[in-house]
């Protein structure tokens, strides 16, 4: 009985020191210095380490352990829990923290849902009212506000295996009932559905991109002909129509201005 009371205590207490785990890196002070408690970013080259200034939105490393001031080394903690001082609204646990605008090297509450914009530093562990210590986990540089998701508005690369979920994965179809002019304005990606019973072209354009592609379906027992307006139309066919109700034809951009046209020749 009294080895397993032993060893119980041994586990507990090992519990207990990976609760706290920490890990840490240390980085000699700047002349303008670091503060025990707050954050701190890497400045110059060889780097040094300084305090995050209010104007700053990322670039925070983590929080000064110890060693902080104007000369020696600052012990940072990168990851795991650590004390950072908070501005004067506090925060709440489960929270996710951010640089203060306020006040300079203080952490902020960034509020319940991931921030959509600045450097997401960690997660509150504590809730206090006003300015003070309050434990927090830090999360590895860089810690990106709006890592979750891809940019919608802007390039965005993606190497490994990714996996991308939702509803839609493209354009939904789109209905026409007149011409289509094939040229910088087309939703690439899109099923384009002509519904009328009266024959029209899709008319290429100079402004056609390379690369984008578009579909076109016979809705109704008007056929769409693709035919070449100042841009360039490549095909096996001399024609290239919708031949029946439901026909579909393909238009790819293989180079600006030129259409490679994929269908039943007419």
């Amino acid at each position: 009985m009294k080895w397993r009371i032993l060893l119980l205590a041994a586990v507990l207490a090992c519990a207990g020191h990976m609760a706290a785990a920490q890990m840490t890196v240390p980085v000699t002070n700047s002349g303008t210095g670091t503060t025990n408690g707050l954050l701190a970013k890497l400045t110059g080259a060889p780097s040094t380490a300084v305090t995050v200034l209010t104007s700053d939105t990322g670039g925070a490393i983590g929080v000064v352990v110890s060693g902080g001031g104007t000369t020696g080394t600052a012990i940072v903690g990168v990851n795991g829990i650590v004390s950072c001082t908070f501005d004067g609204a506090g925060v709440v646990a489960n929270h996710y923290v951010q640089i203060s605008a306020t006040t300079a090297g203080n952490c902020k509450d960034g509020g319940a849902s991931y921030p959509a914009s600045g450097q997401v530093v960690g997660m509150a562990l504590q809730t206090i009212g006003s300015s003070g210590p309050a434990n927090m986990v830090v999360f590895p540089p860089p810690g990106i506000a709006g890592a979750s998701g891809a940019s919608t508005s802007a390039n965005n690369t993606f190497t490994g295996t990714n996996t991308f979920s939702g509803s839609t994965i493209g354009p939904a179809p789109i209905t026409i009932t007149t011409a289509l002019t094939v040229d910088s304005t087309i939703t690439c990606g899109a099923l384009y559905r002509y519904n009328s019973a009266s024959p029209a072209n899709a008319t290429v354009n100079t402004s056609f991109p390379a690369g984008c592609s578009i579909g076109i379906e016979q809705l109704s027992t008007g056929a769409m002909t693709v035919v070449a307006g100042t841009g360039t139309v490549h095909s096996p066919c001399t024609t290239v129509a919708t031949n029946a109700q439901y026909a579909v034809i393909s238009v790819f951009g293989e180079a600006a201005g030129t259409a490679l046209v994929g269908g039943r020749c007419t």
